[in-house]
């Protein structure tokens, strides 16, 4: 199954956009996702997948390089209890270089989800990473910046 990979990342100067058209290897199911990544040179980082058919966001660290990953998941909904405006929540990949972690989430149908994946580095604290997706349709993985913006 091939994937879109549309990637758009900022965070330095060394930072590309970068559109990439395939199947990330070792992609743990084929169905329905829309996937965004951190390329600050020709080769990936870290790739996130959002599955729109089971709301579950899929991590993958791509290098060996002594950095965790993380995808930032926001909504376009608040949290039942009110609060911030965004319901926020992270997805990390604690399994190591090359592997996948998948995050299950129940969103809200017929709202809107977006996702900024990231490294991230302990002692010191340090992050690195892209910018934030489109808006995506929970029920469609259809991207919807203008009908999703809160």
């Amino acid at each position: 199954m091939a994937l879109a990979l549309a990637c758009g990342v900022g965070f330095g100067a060394d930072a590309v956009a970068l559109a990439h058209k395939t199947s990330p290897p070792g992609y743990p199911h084929e169905t329905q996702v829309v996937c965004e990544g951190f390329y600050p040179d020709a080769k990936p980082f870290a790739v996130a997948c959002f599955e729109w058919d089971g709301d579950d966001m899929w991590v993958q660290d791509y290098r060996r390089n002594g950095w965790g990953v993380v995808a930032k998941v926001r909504t376009n909904y608040r949290s039942k209890g009110g609060g911030h405006y965004y319901k926020t929540r992270y997805c990390f990949n604690g399994h190591g270089a090359k592997a996948w972690h998948e995050c299950r989430y129940d969103h809200k149908e017929g709202r809107c989800v977006r996702f900024l994946v990231y490294e991230y580095k302990r002692n010191p604290y340090r992050v690195r990473g892209g910018s934030w997706s489109h808006w995506y349709r929970t029920s469609t993985g259809k991207p919807d910046d203008a009908g999703c913006e809160p």
